[in-house]
């Protein structure tokens, strides 16, 4: 199964993350690959 997680910081992703390893029946989770982009319009 392929999970994509969107959030708006890198804490609350590893939160997510760390909540779908948690849950009954995940035997393995892995990050295979992670992107972040910063807001074009908050950059000043």
């Amino acid at each position: 199964m392929i999970i994509s997680i969107e959030s708006g910081d890198e804490d609350n992703t590893s939160n997510i993350f760390e909540a779908i390893r948690q849950m009954p029946g995940v035997i393995s989770a892995a990050l295979v690959y992670h992107q972040y982009e910063t807001d074009p319009d908050e950059e000043a």
